[in-house]
């Protein structure tokens, strides 16, 4: 009787410690950095509550995005602000001033709406750049998937 007894408590501590493991791989994965955010770096999450301050009320945060080098030198140009190491751009979503609904259409490669663009520094923290823009710069990844 006493094999059979310490061969069950092998069995239970090992399915134990496998799904423990298991439950911890699991759980890791969904805290990840891009888990919602629509961004590969978590860095940006210290960009979202100046964003919102910066923003203003009314309107709804679409996405936030740790932007390339690349994306940082075509914005810089574009919106005028100076270049930094890294850029979080945080886009929000407001309602059309003459209907007071939010409108989007989706032109051939991009989206037109009513933006407000908010660039934040993380080298220097602080928010850089506040942009009203009828589109956006680049795609977010959970950004109009209905429109």
């Amino acid at each position: 009787m006493k094999a059979n007894t310490k061969k069950q408590n092998r069995i239970f501590a090992t399915t134990t410690l496998l799904g423990g493991l298991i439950m911890a791989n699991l759980l890791s994965s969904c805290g990840g950095a891009s888990a919602g955010l629509g961004t590969s770096s978590s860095p940006c999450f210290s960009a979202l509550p100046p964003a919102f301050q910066a923003a203003g009320t009314g309107g709804r945060m679409i996405g936030v995005r740790l932007l390339s080098s690349k994306n940082t030198a075509r914005l810089e140009h574009a919106y005028n602000f100076k270049n930094g190491d890294r850029i979080c751009l945080v886009a929000f979503e407001f309602p059309n001033p003459k209907s007071g609904k939010i409108t989007i259409t989706k032109d051939v490669d991009r989206i037109i709406g009513n933006f407000r663009l908010v660039f934040y520094d993380l080298t220097k923290a602080k928010v850089i750049l506040v942009h009203n823009s009828k589109y956006l710069p680049i795609k977010f990844a959970h950004s109009f998937a209905l429109v």
